[in-house]
This record gives C-alpha cells, structure tokens and sequence, in this order.
C-alpha cells in the first residue's frame, strides 16, 4: 500500500466502522403521519422492530401491513439506523 496519508485515514475509518447489511422483513403495522413503520424480521418472527424509517422515495400508500419489504441496517441495535429501502 502507498503511503499517501489518504490511505492511513482510510485504514483508521475501517477499523471503526460496522459493515452495513440488509434483511427481509414484513411490514406489521404503518405510521403514515411519522413515515414510519412496525416490522418482524423473516428470520426471527417473535421480535418486531418498532419505528424504523421509511426511505423518501417510497409512497406511504404502498406501505401496507402484510407487505414485504428490504431493511438496510446500519446499526442492528438501534432502529433509527435501519431504513426500510423498498417494499415488494
């Protein structure tokens, strides 16, 4: 690796950083006034994620419960940090 001091900030910001994943969800009930909505994981139904954001693109009138949906998680442990980037 050179030493361009580029570099060196991009090792350090990789060390402290987590990597982003996403998951598939199910859309379990819907705040269309806050953009936001209630969502169970497929691979764990019993836990629902409470609040999680919508992405700005998504029309609130798709968003239904019952609907699938992607989670992009950038935080697993907080629900501020998911967004919920589309819903199929």
């Amino acid at each position: 690796m050179s030493t361009h001091p580029g570099n060196r900030i991009f090792k350090l910001q990789n060390k402290t950083l987590i990597p982003a994943t996403f998951k598939k969800g199910i859309i379990s009930s819907v705040n269309p006034t806050a953009r936001t909505a209630n969502v169970t994981f497929s691979e764990n139904p019993n836990v629902t994620v409470k609040s999680v954001p919508l992405a700005a693109h998504i029309a609130i009138g798709t968003v239904v419960p019952g609907r699938n949906c992607r989670v992009d998680l950038f935080n697993e442990t907080v629900s501020g940090q998911m967004c919920i980037a589309y819903i199929f």
